[in-house]
């Protein structure tokens, strides 16, 4: 076992893949399927409140998208902003995943979409994480409300 894990490490380097395929792995070659660090239910409701945060924000600044064809421009919202980046992105880091990602590869994602934003629209929002959540229950307590 420890010379298969060896090879397995050693051809994932020389390859240059990346660690969820190395962890991935490794977890078939000790048996041990379905208890993978699949994304969190935190992550995905954090990814739908960064989405709605960074429509408004586009909203706010007047950014929308024009459609060729079309005399209204359209206003972003959270599904466009998923559509056209989120699941692109993730098409493009992540070709080959037909399933969730992991945490691991949730969290390159959003750093990548966190920068395609900053980069398309020049806006920078950091992407939401527990600790905010619990600052801003602490900053209501503290102001009454």
């Amino acid at each position: 076992m420890k010379n298969q894990i060896e090879s397995l490490y050693i051809n994932a380097v020389l390859n240059n893949e990346s660690p969820s395929y190395f962890a991935d792995k490794m977890l078939d070659l000790i048996g041990i399927d379905g208890e993978k660090d699949t994304r969190t239910n935190r992550q995905n409701k954090a990814r739908w409140r960064y989405l709605n945060l960074v429509a408004s924000i586009l909203n706010n600044k007047g950014y929308t998208l024009d459609v060729p064809g079309l005399e209204v421009p359209i206003k972003w919202n959270k599904d466009l902003l998923y559509h056209m980046h989120w699941q692109a992105s993730k098409n493009v880091l992540y070709p080959e995943k037909n399933r969730q990602l992991d945490t691991y590869e949730f969290s390159k994602l959003t750093e990548h979409v966190r920068d395609l934003f900053a980069m398309i629209f020049d806006i920078y929002i950091p992407f939401p994480n527990i600790k905010d959540k619990l600052i801003d229950e602490d900053y209501k307590k503290m102001n009454n409300g």
